[in-house]
């Protein structure tokens, strides 16, 4: 409703006086109501425009998943002859993560999308409707003055007034957005305790991380940083080597870990340099860096289920609740029954720290034979615990079944 047809809803009295006014006094009382409800209405409608906008993206990028699903499902019921083929392999493969991506977002983004809109929808009835409240208010308070008199005074007295509600209001709203920021956190806590909770139940000890023996004493030294963070905190130093073939991925101000054992699949394509990148043909050697599992609830942490290299979406404040830390050991077909409980079912799943682990979370360095591992402890009079395990440079102890599972 705008302000201009407002007067339509009024009272025929307060037609009257609200024609009666002057065109700067009605003026002036309009900008009073204008003052308060218009700006917020803009923000709604923002809101509304940029929930429409990011809906509608997803939207189309899951169109084109869901056309590739459908040609997908096809292929593999046209060609039931080549099932030991790998390419029949790599497609029911494609079809699974597929599957869940789908599911997914059917059950987060629609679900949050409409409820959003609804809210939305809610709260500009609700401002509407306390412009006409308003209005109706000032004439009100307006009714007796003498028009000629006392106008001055009497608008005078009901902007003090209408201050001192704004003021009021103001202060409520500050009250409720306290209120609503600590039940938030209450919230988190609440979710940080159930990862915990659920973390220490499956024995979950250790996340881990891979990286590159050239430049490790330093990252024992300091930290280890995201891409992003070591752009900006070391804008002088260029002593770090880039493990993908795009060092500005979409999720560069994250840290890609995994729990207890390492996402072999990248893992191995990385030190064998499967894609030939330039960036890794001077690498010395890797190591794994076992990593405290406070991490989980102590940190910043996104949890996702497959592999997040690929989408922005995993960033998602949604994504670092209990459900979707619970949902990277979900019991379905493609887990081994004998996997134990602090594996993920999928090998490829992510915890992605925020910017930077400190280094009071590294506890051990596990290297792939004795003599680099001397070399480098020889080298460096490292204080943090050295072990060899060749476990963590191999495949994960249910990389049969997984085979076994496609090979169908």
């Amino acid at each position: 409703m705008d302000l201009e047809s407002i007067y339509l809803e009024l009272p025929d009295e307060a037609k009257d006086y609200y024609c009666s006014l002057r065109k700067s006094l009605s003026n002036n009382i309009l900008n009073i109501v204008s003052d308060k409800y218009e700006f917020k209405l803009k923000k709604l409608i923002e809101k509304e425009n940029k929930i429409h906008d990011d809906f509608n993206e997803k939207k189309n990028f899951n169109s084109s998943k869901n056309k590739r699903k459908s040609l997908l499902d096809q292929w593999v019921s046209n060609n039931p002859s080549s099932r030991n083929t790998i390419q029949y392999k790599e497609n029911i493969k494609e079809l699974g993560e597929l599957y869940f991506e789908l599911r997914d977002f059917k059950r987060i983004n629609e679900d949050a999308y409409n409820e959003s809109i609804k809210l939305l929808g809610e709260e500009k009835e609700k401002i509407e409707r306390s412009k006409l409240h308003h209005l109706k208010y000032l004439l009100r308070e307006n009714w007796k003055i003498d028009k000629k008199t006392e106008n001055d005074k009497k608008l005078k007295k009901i902007y003090d007034e209408q201050k001192k509600e704004q003021e009021r209001i103001e202060i409520k709203e500050l009250e409720q957005e306290r209120l609503e920021i600590e039940k938030l956190e209450q919230e988190r806590l609440a979710e940080l305790s159930k990862i915990k909770n659920d973390a220490i139940k499956r024995g979950i000890e250790n996340l881990v991380h891979f990286t590159t023996l050239n430049y490790l004493d330093q990252l024992l030294n300091e930290g280890i940083f995201s891409r992003d963070k070591l752009r900006k905190d070391k804008i002088n130093s260029r002593n770090y080597i880039y493990t993908d073939k795009d060092d500005f991925a979409d999720n560069a101000e994250w840290i890609s870990t995994s729990i207890s054992f390492p996402n072999y699949k990248m893992f191995i394509t990385k030190r064998d340099n499967i894609d030939n990148l330039e960036n890794l043909k001077d690498v010395k050697g890797w190591v794994v860096i076992a990593l405290d599992s406070k991490i989980l609830w102590e940190l910043n942490c996104r949890f996702t289920h497959v592999n997040a290299a690929k989408y922005r979406y995993f960033t998602a404040p949604t994504y670092s609740k209990h459900e979707k830390f619970h949902l990277m050991f979900e019991k379905t077909i493609l887990r081994s029954p004998a996997l134990p409980d602090k594996y993920t079912t999928n090998v490829q799943a992510e915890v992605l720290v925020k910017d930077y682990i400190a280094t009071k979370y590294i506890k051990e360095i596990i290297f792939e034979d004795t003599k680099t591992a001397n070399d480098f402890q020889n080298s460096t009079n490292t204080n943090y615990k050295i072990t060899v395990d060749r476990r963590y440079f191999r495949w994960r102890e249910d990389h049969s079944y997984q085979k076994n599972l496609i090979n169908g």
